[in-house]
């Protein structure tokens, strides 16, 4: 029994991997960019409630990041933020600062942004992952999901 305990415990204590939600039409578009980093891109991406219940998403996630290993890209990151500080205190945003959509089942709402890289790529999954960083105190749906293999529209334009 200890060992079930034990197993249930560890299963739960890691993010959950989505079987409410999947996503697609995903866009990964580059352009060249005059600014500090030579490349511009954007990556959004539908997400699609699959379960029988309603699942509430947060669609204002932080700017979308590349994540590099050894200097290749394995993806690009939609995600939130860490809780910030001040004086040890930690700092409670504004419901309204998530844009938080409650889908029905088969309903899909639409999350992606802008952001700059040093690197160029051809291909990256696109990861929207949030952190329960607040405890469930919103009510937002938290876990990692993916979708791999998204091509780059445009590479061409950035690879000359």
């Amino acid at each position: 029994m200890k060992l079930f305990c034990f197993f249930l415990l560890l299963v739960f204590s890691f993010p959950i991997h989505a079987q409410e939600l999947q996503l697609f039409s995903p866009n990964l578009i580059c352009k060249k960019s005059e600014g500090r980093k030579p490349y511009e891109y954007y990556a959004g991406v539908y997400i699609k409630n699959i379960s029988k219940n309603e699942v509430t998403v947060i669609t204002k996630t932080s700017k979308p990041s590349v994540s590099t290993r050894s200097g290749e890209v394995i993806g690009v990151y939609l995600s939130t933020r860490g809780i910030t500080s001040v004086n040890d205190t930690p700092l409670i945003p504004s419901i309204v600062d998530f844009k938080l959509v409650t889908l029905r089942p088969d309903e899909a709402t639409h999350v992606g942004g802008k952001f700059e890289s040093q690197h160029l790529f051809s291909e990256a999954p696109i990861i929207y992952s949030i952190d329960d960083t607040y405890n469930g105190r919103f009510g937002f749906w938290s876990g990692i999901t993916s979708i791999e293999n998204v091509k780059v529209q445009r590479f061409e334009e950035c690879n000359t």
